[in-house]
């Protein structure tokens, strides 16, 4: 994928990803009548699913001159390099893991059903988190290298700019609609069984506090990836740390009166700060990243997003969402309430003059062309 996304091929390992999910659930349907234990075609999934993800990349990655033939001289001075940089990254990536595991042992001493409730709020933010903000970080962290390499830093200030503002201007409204819509989507995706109307308050409950980091955790991605850019990798983890010990101390300070909830709330106002503390270094060592226009452009998008969600939200209520059952009724319902509501953002961009929304207008018309 790395290799790939060197070459700016960026489709087929985004690809792969999918090939990973679906192999799992085809592997499930298939062994599951094969084994006493679904757990086991469970774990077979994952294992058969790694091997497609890795194998549909491979086409691409032979077309693009690269090879699988061995390479013994591990003195090469760029392995050196890369050992040094991949040290920091794994720390940081384990506080991030850390973050979750630490939500989940303190759910452990509120009410039964708390750890169910933050996993599948947590679940449902991954969406906009994994789509928007790990795509615009894979894509744009070539582009910033290369500028940081020519020492172009001009360059590089423009295309933060521009990457961080489209990715507002993506999952500011996708927030707002996923805590506007927040019953009917959890409704919809998991009440069933025992999982009945309660818990799917619950769950919205947490969610709404998820929802609110949603901003900063895609734009992190971006924050983080300029600073790999720069060969820097030791800044984000220190950052990182930081908002660890502020989770872990806002979640004792927020899970008695807010319960779960105020876990969520700690995971969402750590990842704020996390954010606030990268984007501050970063402007103070680049001289400046365009910051005046990046938050006009967060203040508009927020506003839009905000009417939105409210107008959404008033054509969500009813007893159709309390009750079990009637999948299709609901998906369809809940389909016309997505579609409505990005009409309404997208005019409302009109009418408010967003930039970005032409940015997004005329790369759609480039590409219809090409």
């Amino acid at each position: 994928m790395g290799a790939l996304n060197v070459k700016r091929v960026f489709f087929v390992p985004a690809l792969a990803s999918a090939w990973f999910n679906v192999t799992i659930i085809l592997t499930i349907i298939v062994l599951t009548a094969l084994f006493h234990n679904p757990l086991i075609a469970a774990a077979a999934g994952v294992t058969v699913g790694g091997f497609m993800q890795f194998a549909t990349q491979v086409p691409s990655y032979l077309k693009q001159g690269y090879s699988f033939q061995p390479d013994f001289y591990f003195r090469h001075h760029g392995l050196k390099r890369m050992g040094r940089l991949i040290l920091p990254v794994t720390v940081g990536l384990a506080v991030s893991q850390l973050n979750i595991f630490i939500s989940t042992v303190l759910a452990s001493y509120l009410k039964e059903g708390s750890i169910t409730y933050l996993y599948y709020s947590m679940r449902l933010i991954q969406f906009p988190v994994g789509v928007f903000g790990v795509a615009m970080a894979m894509a744009v962290l070539p582009t910033l290298s290369e500028h940081a390499s020519r020492e172009d830093y001009k360059a590089l200030r423009s295309d933060f700019s521009y990457a961080l503002r489209l990715l507002f201007y993506i999952s500011i409204p996708s927030m707002a609609g996923l805590i506007a819509l927040r019953e009917p989507i959890i409704n919809l995706l998991f009440q069933r069984g025992a999982f009945d109307y309660n818990a799917t308050k619950e769950t919205a409950f947490s969610l709404v506090f998820y929802c609110l980091g949603i901003w900063s955790m895609v734009g992190v991605r971006v924050v983080v990836s300029t600073f790999y850019s720069m060969k820097d990798t030791t800044t984000p983890v220190k950052v990182a740390v930081v908002a660890l010990l502020t989770n872990i101390l806002l979640s004792l300070f927020l899970m008695h009166p807010l319960r779960h909830g105020g876990l969520a709330l700690a995971n969402s106002l750590s990842s704020w700060l996390n954010f606030s503390i990268l984007f501050y270094l970063l402007r103070k060592r680049l001289g400046g990243v365009d910051g005046r226009r990046i938050f006009k452009t967060f203040i508009k998008v927020a506003g839009v997003s905000l009417l939105m969600g409210t107008s959404v939200w008033f054509v969500s209520r009813g007893e159709l969402w309390q009750g079990s059952g009637r999948i299709l009724l609901k998906a369809l319902y809940l389909f016309l309430m997505i579609a409505a509501a990005t009409f309404v953002f997208f005019a409302l961009s009109v009418i408010f003059r967003i930039q970005e929304y032409r940015e997004i207008r005329d790369l759609f018309k480039r590409k219809k062309k090409d």
